[in-house]
């Protein structure tokens, strides 16, 4: 026993990178298994493993200075859940999705207290490997034509091996400034080639998502080459980009998939979306605003215990998929407290360094996560929303 905790306190940022570039393997073992029906139950379990892990070397093989707060904010999570738990009425489904929900937080208090006690932890080398993964994940699928399908019905497009394609999105999503830096940084064949088959994933999956992230990191990268070279040969490639993006555009799934959708709500054109609110809200963010009123009427009009605790997640209404009010709602004010508390707790503890080249995948996990959502309530997401963060603050200021 000796040996091997020895080897994992050892080796132990070198199995976190391992984990992060695994993350695909584990995500398609868990869309075979629910596409047909298979150990779904021991699947779902994987991701709470690599937390019990995780918590292993805090409680044992941990000699970092935050290792005493980060028990005691697990702790806190931890008597908060179980108060959840009895609120619901001891409901497993509700523990479960409690869990779900909670995984974010205490995934980067043990990740991040690692950083502290190593000084050093992911490198970003890691994620694009592990982008390049989900990329040729999705294009295998789509060239054998052996993919499942983004959408259930209606629109088109294939998610690879992927069960949940919002949530690949949203790891492609928020990856993607890392591959700007990495290919624009001294660009060769190798970096544009890397580059061709993480946007063709994107194109083939079929979700807005990643194409907005692209569109974003697209236009801060043309903002910094503005700010270095000449204005005359910027606008020309400008121009020239956003002519070939908008035919580009119009032969893939997304494209399609607006047009499905257009059809669906009878819009004849774009007036008919400015001029209705309503429309705007179905046509763009899938009735979100409206799901979202229906909860804060809820949240509104239940009890302080329900207000404090949250109302759960097993009432008629349905979820926003905006992640900050589903927290709040269904975790409650108190909830929703320990739940950012204890992130911020941890990052303002010292006085910090941050990276600015971190700074644009940080404000697109907040866009998405408020927008869009499936980003701080994805499991699936967590573990690139922690290393995002663990390479965006760096060492003690001095």
């Amino acid at each position: 026993m000796n040996k091997i905790n020895s080897y994992i306190k050892k080796n132990i940022v070198l199995i976190i990178s391992f984990l992060v570039v695994i993350q695909p393997i584990i995500d398609v073992s868990i869309g075979f298994s629910i596409n047909y029906n298979f150990l779904v139950s021991a699947t779902s379990l994987i991701r709470m493993s690599i937390l019990g892990f995780l918590i292993y070397y805090l409680l044992l093989l941990s000699e970092c200075q935050l290792k005493k707060k980060v028990i005691f904010l697990l702790t806190i999570i931890m008597l908060y859940l179980i108060l959840f738990f009895i609120n619901q009425g001891f409901n497993l489904y509700e523990l479960k999705m409690a869990l779900r929900t909670f995984y974010l937080p205490m995934l980067f208090l043990l990740i991040f207290q690692i950083k502290e006690d190593k000084e050093s932890l992911i490198n970003k080398k890691y994620l694009l490997i592990t982008l390049a993964i989900y990329a040729l994940i999705i294009l295998l699928g789509y060239m054998t034509n052996t993919a499942f399908n983004t959408y259930n019905e209606g629109k088109i497009g294939t998610s690879g091996y992927f069960y949940a394609a919002n949530e690949i999105g949203a790891i492609i999503a928020i990856l993607l400034p890392l591959l700007f830096n990495y290919v624009f940084n001294k660009i060769n064949i190798k970096k544009l080639l890397y580059f061709l088959l993480v946007i063709s994933s994107i194109i083939i999956l079929g979700t807005k998502t990643p194409l907005v992230s692209f569109l974003i990191c697209s236009i801060y990268h043309i903002v910094r080459v503005i700010n270095k070279t000449n204005y005359l040969k910027v606008g020309l490639g400008i121009l020239i980009g956003i002519t070939s993006l908008s035919f580009f555009i119009t032969l893939t799934p997304i494209y399609e998939n607006t047009k499905i959708h257009t059809s669906f709500l009878k819009i004849t054109n774009a007036s008919q979306i400015i001029k209705d609110p309503e429309m705007i809200d179905h046509f763009l963010l899938g009735s979100r605003l409206r799901f979202m009123k229906e909860n804060h009427n809820l949240f509104v009009n239940s009890n302080i215990i329900n207000k404090s605790l949250g109302m759960g997640y097993s009432n008629n209404s349905k979820l926003a998929e905006m992640d900050f009010n589903d927290i709040i709602y269904r975790q409650g004010i108190l909830g929703f407290i320990i739940y950012f508390g204890s992130i911020l707790c941890v990052i303002f503890f010292k006085k910090r360094k941050y990276d600015r080249d971190y700074i644009l995948p940080v404000m697109l996990i907040l866009l998405i996560s408020a927008v869009v959502g499936h980003v701080l309530v994805a499991p699936a997401v967590s573990i690139f929303i922690v290393s995002i963060l663990c390479l965006f603050i760096k060492e003690e200021t001095r």
